[in-house]
């Protein structure tokens, strides 16, 4: 799968009752909460690779509160009566991974050579993930504008930017001149 986009399949609901953390915001809350926890952690780590694609199949229908569109690029949120039967479909038509302990679903993803992954354990690799990109970015330096410059000098741009000067002063008018020759003692001149 070079150029494709890699399809992750997730059995959200399975994920959410087997991740303790979640689990405790599904039975307090509801799943509409949990699964905005679970969609915050998988939107950072799912930026690290433009072609990875997920798709979060959940049970029934779209809790209130839930957006409607994509949460982020390459992260879908799926609804549907019959999750297992949806991520049978989708497992079908190829993936480079399930997510999930069903076992109807882990066998049927075993005869068609998906591989699997347990949703807890999953979980805590997609966090530790997050963590080490969140540590990345905030070591990565800041770039000033001479480094900016240079890079832009080194890398072929045409010209690099100019540097931004404030704007000029508007010129002063006779009034404001005799104002200032007065202040500073001189005498203006006639007019």
């Amino acid at each position: 799968m070079s150029e494709r986009r890699r399809v992750l399949l997730v059995d959200a609901f399975n994920l959410l009752h087997a991740v303790p953390r979640l689990r405790a915001v599904l039975r307090a809350q509801g799943p509409g909460p949990a699964l905005d926890r679970l969609v915050a952690v998988l939107v950072h780590w799912s930026q690290d690779d433009p072609r990875r694609r997920v798709v979060l199949v959940c049970d029934g229908a779209r809790p209130r509160g839930v957006g409607v569109g994509p949460p982020a690029p390459g992260l879908e949120l799926r609804f549907a009566g019959d999750a297992d039967r949806v991520l049978l479909e989708l497992l079908e038509r190829g993936a480079e991974r399930l997510v999930s302990d069903d076992g109807e679903l882990v066998c049927a993803a075993s005869r068609l050579g998906v591989p699997t992954a347990s949703p807890r354990s999953w979980f805590e690799a997609v966090e530790e993930r997050v963590r080490d990109l969140a540590r990345a970015e905030a070591r990565a330096p800041e770039l000033g504008p001479a480094e900016v410059r240079e890079w832009l000098e080194v890398f072929g741009a045409a010209e690099p930017p100019p540097t931004p000067r404030p704007a000029p002063e508007p010129p002063l008018g006779p009034e404001e001149v005799r104002e200032w020759l007065r202040f500073f003692g001189e005498e203006p001149p006639p007019d």
